[in-house]
């Protein structure tokens, strides 16, 4: 498996790294890491051929290039993985997104310490972006995230035909942790409604993945995203996954997507998959 982790060399990256190593994930899932760092030039009026751009470029490559190394090194000698670096110049979503693509990235693990009140609607997370943009799974581990593997996973569903590929993926991995996997639908109306659905898709389950382990919750709560929150607090849960749904433009205008806005309220790693739609599906909602 391949990881790639990117890194400005903040507390929170670092966090992230330590998580996928320390906790040793990174050995159950036997991965190749590769970490990344994306130097942003500053902007002039001058083209970047001026001279002293070239130089500041040049320095700021070959100090990043030095501080991946070590902690390359730090990472190899510690679990015996393999471990390779590398420094990119441009956008940081761009080039992280990019390398993912080029290096056949199986996932991408990113540090976040999210944002409240206006700072979360006036300001991206560089995280939140890349977790819409890129093809394969994203991890994002929050800054205050135990170093632990998950036991206990939540995965939200809406019951999607597409939600089978995302439980596929996921359900190897539960089994591979050893872990406990609780599948969360969020009501807004009574739960009897949900009774047939649930033994439906239970069997759907069933069948596609070959898991026969998955405990089934459903819960009423008139926000989506506070349903979640509540019912991860309550159940003691240490990783929860969502799936998220490409929208289309007037929609990306006016309705932010629900795993973005889990990326920036995380209390415990979030596995960002991407579904792939299906003509069966009857909404856009995500998760």
């Amino acid at each position: 498996m391949k990881i790639l982790i990117p890194t400005d060399f903040s507390k929170d990256a670092k966090h992230a790294i330590d998580y996928i190593y320390l906790s040793q994930l990174a050995n159950i899932l036997n991965a190749e890491i590769k970490l990344l760092h994306v130097y942003t030039p500053p902007v002039t009026r001058n083209n970047l051929s001026y001279p002293l751009i070239q130089d500041e470029i040049a320095r700021a490559v070959k100090e990043a290039e030095e501080q991946l190394t070590i902690l390359c090194s730090e990472i190899s000698d510690d679990t015996g993985l393999r471990c390779k670096s590398l420094v990119m110049t441009g956008s940081v979503v761009e080039e992280i997104v990019k390398e993912a693509e080029h290096g056949k990235a199986d996932m991408i693990v990113m540090g976040t310490k999210g944002a409240s009140g206006i700072e979360k609607i006036l300001f991206g997370s560089n995280t939140a972006l890349v977790i819409e943009k890129a093809t394969c799974p994203v991890l994002a581990v929050p800054k205050g995230a135990a170093i632990a593997l998950p036991k206990r996973i939540v995965f939200a569903t809406n019951y999607h035909d597409s939600d089978m590929n995302t439980l596929k993926s996921l359900t190897n991995l539960v089994k591979m942790l050893n872990a406990e996997l609780m599948i969360l639908h969020l009501s807004k109306e009574k739960l009897k409604s949900d009774r047939d659905l649930i033994e439906e898709f239970s069997k759907a389950v069933a069948k596609e993945t070959g898991f026969q382990q998955p405990f089934y919750y459903v819960m009423t709560h008139t926000d989506t995203q506070k349903g979640i929150d509540l019912f991860v607090d309550s159940s003691g849960a240490d990783l929860i996954s969502l799936s998220m749904r490409k929208r289309g433009i007037f929609e990306k205008l006016f309705d932010s997507s629900l795993t973005k806005k889990m990326a920036y309220q995380l209390k415990i790693p979030l596995l960002a998959y991407h579904a792939t739609n299906s003509g069966q599906d009857s909404e856009n909602g995500d998760f």
